[in-house]
C-alpha cells in the first residue's frame, strides 16, 4: 500500500475514532438532559456511525478518486500539466 493509501486509511480511522467520542459524548448529554434514555448505548452508537458513514462516503470517494489519479500520473512520468505541454 503506497503513502497516499496510508494516509487515507489514517484519516478514515481518525473520523471514525472521532464519530465513537461524538456518540458516547451525545448519549451521555442525553442521559444527563433526559434523566434516563430508552436508546440502549450501542444502538445510538451504530446509528451516530451509520449517520457519519453516510455523510463521509462523498468526501471517501473523492478522496480515493485522487489518490488514483496521483498513482496513475506517477506511473506515467508526471503530473498531467506538464504531460499536457510536451511537444
Amino acid at each position: 500500500m503506497n503513502r497516499v493509501y496510508k494516509e487515507i486509511a489514517k484519516t478514515v480511522g481518525i473520523y471514525y475514532l472521532q464519530a465513537i467520542a461524538f456518540a458516547l459524548a451525545g448519549y451521555l448529554i442525553m442521559y444527563l438532559a433526559y434523566g434516563g434514555v430508552r436508546l440502549s448505548l450501542l444502538a445510538w452508537s451504530a446509528i451516530v456511525v451509520a449517520v457519519f458513514t453516510l455523510f463521509y462516503m462523498p468526501v471517501l470517494v473523492r478522496n480515493v478518486r485522487v489518490a488514483r489519479a496521483i498513482d496513475k500520473h506517477r506511473e506515467g512520468g508526471g503530473m498531467p500539466w506538464r504531460a499536457s505541454t510536451r511537444s
